[in-house]
């Protein structure tokens, strides 16, 4: 998506997809039954750099 500049499918994907899947350490404090990544360790890591590519193409698109 992003190689052919398609930012607005690259964010809506990370948004309403990939970040649903990796956020319920953030919103509950606990992963929740859609999470894919299944510890608040792992989501701690990866959590943090999906929000920071869902920023910087925000950043990108203005």
């Amino acid at each position: 998506m992003i190689e052919e500049d398609n930012y607005t499918g690259a964010l809506n994907k990370l948004e309403n997809d990939i970040l649903t899947k990796i956020n319920g350490c953030d919103k509950m404090g606990e992963p929740d039954k859609n999470d894919w990544i299944i510890t608040c360790e792992e989501q701690g890591e990866i959590y943090p750099l999906v929000i920071g590519t869902i920023e910087n193409l925000r950043i990108l698109m203005q």
